[in-house]
């Protein structure tokens, strides 16, 4: 909750807290997380003093949104303003570092000549947001970081990590980071953000199309010469073939038949695989519970929405939390009455 409001605590349903069931669904992220980031390690890992240098534009990407979260928290922590620190803490941890930076470094880990770099950004990163985390969640990040510098086994040496690197026995007591913690680079956050719009596209087409399995081809169509030198690069290609979970990404239009996207930097279309009359059939029944359930859902978040009483009392994220479920209904209505209409012709 913000300042000066108590947080409402949600009734349990069906033996459940949602509130509580968030907080463990974190931290089992962060310790699975880190649980593969030691493994990735190895025994022989040697972590360096200095901030690694990056390599790729997923480390530089990854470096600038570190730096910019250990700003944000330590500018909420000097207000008080300790939701805005969880918040940025979450959305770094589970959003940058795990569901993107940690899935592109998966296959930089198994090729020898990139290993050693990227391990030094996993643990460098992680470490790091560790120290973050801290004042939140003191338990749970002291454990893991005490595990940065014991031994992995009876047989093996303690690791040179943390209490070496830092001097320090308890986390509680290593510096506090600071926005200094890792080089600002704003390129980077706007290139691999073009990247990411482009990823996404490919999987939800693919989702919303029931296109089932890895591989396929995608086809992006760029919005102008700079988005096309990006995608050209062969390794931001291979980044987008990796984790959009396609074979191939051509730069064109492709199939005027496929399905198409459109991005904020261009549009992005896959092609229509052929169906049989019965698998026709079943994707159009599907399609069609998913509209008749929005359609069940949505005028009760609409009256929420037009109730003087809730719009009056409740606090503004509560307000705009409801007002993006109602503009996240409406737009998959939308795509999934285009999409059966698709199906029609």
């Amino acid at each position: 909750a913000g300042q000066r409001q108590d947080m409402r605590i949600k009734p349990i349903k069906d033996g459940k807290q949602e509130q509580v069931e968030q907080a463990r669904n974190f931290a089992n992220k962060i310790w699975n997380a880190s649980r593969f980031v030691l493994i990735s390690l190895g025994e022989g890992f040697v972590p360096r003093a200095e901030i690694p240098a990056p390599q790729t534009l997923t480390d530089r990407w990854i470096l600038s949104r570190l730096s910019v979260t250990a700003e944000t928290v330590n500018a909420a922590f000097d207000s008080y303003n300790l939701d805005d620190a969880a918040r940025a803490l979450y959305e770094f941890f589970w959003d940058d570092f795990c569901d993107w930076y940690v899935e592109a470094a998966k296959p930089r880990l198994q090729a020898e000549a990139s290993a050693d770099a990227v391990r030094q950004l996993l643990y460098h990163v992680l470490e790091q947001t560790l120290r973050l985390l801290h004042p939140i969640m003191p338990y749970l990040t002291e454990a893991i970081w005490q595990t940065l510098r014991s031994p992995s086994s009876a047989n093996v040496a303690t690791l040179p990590g943390a209490k070496t690197l830092t001097g320090k026995a308890f986390l509680m007591f290593a510096p506090f980071p600071t926005a200094s913690v890792a080089p600002r680079d704003e390129t980077a956050e706007g290139d691999l953000a073009i990247l990411q719009e482009t990823i996404r596209a490919i999987r939800n087409l693919r989702s919303e199309n029931n296109v089932k399995g890895a591989g396929g081809e995608a086809f992006v169509s760029p919005g102008d010469d700079e988005v096309r030198a990006l995608l050209a690069d062969a390794d931001n290609a291979a980044l987008v073939r990796f984790l959009a979970r396609v074979e191939t990404v051509t730069i064109g239009d492709g199939d005027a038949n496929g399905y198409l996207a459109a991005t904020k930097y261009g549009t992005v279309r896959i092609p229509r695989p052929e169906a049989t009359p019965e698998e026709l059939a079943q994707e159009r029944l599907r399609l069609e519970k998913e509209l008749a359930k929005i359609e069940k859902d949505r005028p009760g978040l609409s009256a929420r929405l037009e109730n003087p009483d809730f719009l009056a009392r409740s606090p503004a994220p509560v307000i705009e939390k409801a007002q993006a479920q109602a503009a996240d209904l409406d737009e998959r209505k939308a795509k999934l009455s285009e999409r059966l209409a698709q199906l029609a012709a």
